[in-house]
């Protein structure tokens, strides 16, 4: 059979020429492939980053959300201490921390608080130590009784009881005596000011 050369035979430069083709549109496809590739990786990081992103702003706001409730709460407390004259300094702080102006508040109000106590209790050492200076033990006897009754209506036993072992001591002159130096000594601890007290 005879070779029939143009149809037959391959040319070897056309051959080449399909196989160089071949090969640019197989390296094509593979440089088209990584940088899909590298796009889908570069695209996951970017929604990994945001993907953080929005998470720290959640998680940001939830933790605002609960520092403004707990604000909110110590407030309250305040409030409720400042109308039953229980307010603290640990409370103050604690308000500060989140209101610096409603915490100002507040430490002025324990300031006060404070200040209007410390009178109260100098005035219930005093007016029994004048009696006494006086002589008018009767009158000692009855401001420690309704020292002592307040005391044991609030609940407060155990100033109660140093109030009692004073009304027990004011039947002797040894026992008045000792009542005197210790209202004394305890007169010049609770002076609302310094230097208010100046019994000789």
């Amino acid at each position: 059979m005879a070779v029939n050369y143009q149809m037959d035979v391959i040319n070897p430069f056309e051959a080449a020429l399909k196989g160089y083709g071949a090969g640019a549109q197989m390296l094509q496809q593979e440089r088209t492939a990584e940088r899909q590739v590298q796009q889908d990786a570069q695209q996951s990081q970017l929604f990994q980053a945001q993907m953080s992103e929005a998470q720290a702003r959640a998680a940001k706001l939830q933790q605002e959300m609960e520092n403004a409730k707990l604000g909110q709460a110590s407030m309250a407390r305040l409030f409720q201490a400042v109308e039953t004259n229980t307010v603290t300094p640990e409370l103050v702080a604690e308000v500060m921390a989140v209101n610096e102006k409603v915490g100002t508040f507040g430490a002025e109000i324990f300031k006060n608080r404070t200040l209007e106590n410390k009178k109260a209790a100098f005035g219930n050492v005093t007016r029994p130590l004048a009696a006494l200076e006086l002589g008018q033990v009767d009158i000692a006897r009855t401001e420690f009784q309704s020292q002592y009754d307040a005391m044991m209506n609030s609940g407060d036993e155990k100033g109660a009881q140093v109030v009692k072992s004073y009304i027990d001591q004011l039947g002797t002159e040894e026992g008045r005596n000792f009542v005197r130096t210790s209202l004394i000594a305890m007169a010049e601890g609770l002076q609302p000011e310094p230097g208010a007290f100046k019994w000789a």
